[in-house]
């Protein structure tokens, strides 16, 4: 027994000589490749030996983890690490669930590993696993909480995702956007797109569209992709700041030449009605098929747009109702009243007047305007179906709703007297 305790004591000193040799290292050096002598060879040897004689020593294993993430390129030395970078996240998942199964229980060891700087990154990483691939979300909030109280930008912010989207923690949107300020703040980029998009919404803050923009600007200047598209798409609506189609499409096009697929359509868009740039339906359909190769929804339906009427490609009827029922998968309830339209009037495909009253219905019910104002059509006519001139209205004023001017215009005739 004793001579047990003194074997782990031994053990416990290297780990521990480990991590004081770790946190003296500049992360710059443990990134490069790993010759033999060097800081990450020395410390992944030590602890080897270390789990050559209990390979499930928690400590040991926990830190040699981590050291494989902070310096990948351990894997070109001669130090025996055959496992994936995706195995070693799941080795990171659990051996950190069992440390705060220890921390839990008052165990000195897993609080003295888990506030270590030397494993903060693996502690993120392992959140993010408990988060996106096990969705144990309540795992994952409390390993964000312990970054962000420890002054990790990536856990406040990711602590404000749990809380704007209620995963493993009460739904809170101040406490969204308070964590997004404070990771903000100190310069994490994510969290100000975040904030910004708070201030947009007036989500657990006032809304502030000139803020929004401000902040979508500071983050579009820091590299966020997604912020120049947001920030193009505030000058194109004139949200923030003054309306210039010009200005969007510039921040469109910048947006969408780093991959942006959202970027690449609204891009599109404006070629195929001339706002900002010279109209060219060629360069929108280009754009939109870009986008649609990466199963955009938008993309698609736009696309089939572009071939049922021909513009910048081929007209080809059948190409378009296939784009449609892609996008229509999606629950795109535009591309569901596209296809229903193909399916009425037999265009691209074999005419189908119950698929096409189903997916009118379905598309109603998920906000097309266009769908909506169809079917009341129908019922005022008796078309498919017995007349129904108050089912009618109420579809009527269901299109309106849904910002369908010529569902207005229709009850505005219907109130008229004769």
């Amino acid at each position: 027994m004793q001579a047990a305790a003194r074997a782990e004591d031994d053990d416990l000193a290297v780990v521990r000589r480990v991590l004081q040799r770790l946190d003296a290292e500049p992360r710059a050096a443990l990134a490069h490749p790993v010759p033999p002598g060097s800081c990450a060879f020395a410390c992944a040897t030590a602890l080897e030996a270390v789990l050559a004689r209990d390979p499930d020593y928690l400590p040991a294993l926990f830190m040699l983890r981590t050291l494989c993430l902070v310096s990948p390129k351990l894997s070109t030395s001669k130090v025996p690490m055959h496992f994936a970078r995706h195995e070693m996240t799941q080795q990171i998942y659990r051996i950190t669930r069992e440390s705060h199964r220890c921390l839990a229980e008052g165990n000195a060891l897993a609080a003295e590993l888990l506030e270590t700087n030397s494993v903060e990154y693996s502690l993120h990483f392992a959140g993010l696993w408990a988060y996106w691939v096990r969705e144990e979300h309540a795992l994952a909030a409390c390993i964000f909480r312990r970054l962000a109280d420890a002054g990790n930008t990536s856990g406040m912010h990711n602590l404000g995702v749990s809380h704007a989207f209620g995963l493993g923690v009460p739904r809170d949107f101040s406490a969204a956007a308070a964590l997004f300020r404070r990771a903000a703040e100190a310069g994490h980029t994510g969290a100000l797109f975040n904030l910004a998009v708070c201030a947009k919404n007036g989500d657990g803050v006032p809304r502030d569209f000139a803020a929004a923009a401000a902040m979508f600007q500071r983050a579009a200047e820091a590299g966020d992709v997604a912020a120049v598209y947001c920030l193009a798409r505030c000058y194109r609506s004139g949200d923030g700041v003054p309306r210039d189609d010009t200005r969007a499409a510039v921040l469109f096009s910048l947006a969408a030449d780093a991959g942006d697929s959202e970027a690449q359509v609204a891009l599109g868009l404006c070629y195929e009605l001339g706002a900002g740039v010279t109209r060219d339906g060629a360069r929108a359909a280009e754009l939109y098929a870009l986008a649609a190769g990466n199963d955009n929804t938008n993309a698609l339906r736009n696309l089939g747009v572009c071939r049922m009427h021909g513009i910048g490609v081929d007209r080809d009827e059948a190409a378009a109702a296939e784009l449609f029922r892609r996008s229509a998968e999606m629950r795109d309830p535009l591309a569901m009243f596209y296809r229903a339209v193909c399916f009425r009037t037999g265009r691209g495909i074999k005419r189908d007047d119950t698929a096409a009253m189903e997916l009118y219905w379905r598309a109603a019910e998920a906000g097309c305007g266009k769908a909506a104002f169809n079917l009341a059509a129908m019922f005022l006519e008796g078309e498919l179906v017995a007349k129904d001139a108050r089912l009618a209205v109420k579809l009527l004023r269901r299109a309106v709703a849904c910002g369908c001017d010529e569902g207005k215009h229709a009850l505005e005739v219907l109130a008229a007297p004769e």
